[in-house]
C-alpha cells in the first residue's frame, strides 16, 4: 500500500511563497487604506471650500470656525477625520479675501487647503 501526502520540502515551498506574497502585498494594501483615508479628507476641503464660496458670494467674506453648523460636517458622519478649523486673512483695513482649512484625523495627520478667492487659487499640503 502506497501513502500519498505531501513531503516536507513541498510544505516548505509552499509556505515561503506565502510568506512572500504577503510580504509583498502588505506595503501596497497599506498604502491603499492610507489614500483612501486621505481621500476622506480632500472630500471635506471640497466641501468645506464650496460652502466658503457660497457664502462669500453673498455676503463678502468668509466663515471662521465658530460657524461650523453652516458647514454641515459632523464629526459623528465622518469616518476618519473627526475635527476642522478654519482661519481667514480678515482685517479691518480690507476684505477678507482667503481662508485655511484644516481637516485632522488621529491616525493619518491634518490635510491643509489655502484658498484666495482673487485669484481662485486652491493650494493643498498634507503632513
Amino acid at each position: 500500500m502506497k501513502i500519498k501526502g505531501f513531503t516536507l520540502i513541498e510544505l516548505m515551498i509552499t509556505i515561503a511563497i506565502i510568506v512572500i506574497l504577503s510580504a509583498i502585498s502588505s506595503p501596497i494594501y497599506k498604502d491603499y487604506v492610507t489614500k483612501t483615508k486621505t481621500a476622506e479628507g480632500y472630500a471635506l476641503l471640497a466641501r468645506i471650500r464650496d460652502a466658503q464660496i457660497d457664502y462669500y458670494n453673498e455676503n463678502e467674506t468668509f466663515l471662521k470656525s465658530e460657524h461650523q453648523d453652516y458647514f454641515k460636517i459632523y464629526p459623528k458622519t465622518q469616518k476618519y477625520y473627526t475635527s476642522f478649523t478654519i482661519s481667514t486673512n480678515d482685517n479691518d483695513d480690507y476684505l477678507t479675501t482667503a481662508f485655511a482649512a484644516v481637516v485632522s484625523a488621529a491616525e493619518i495627520g491634518n490635510i491643509t487647503m489655502i484658498y484666495d478667492i482673487t485669484d481662485g487659487a486652491t493650494y493643498l499640503s498634507a503632513n
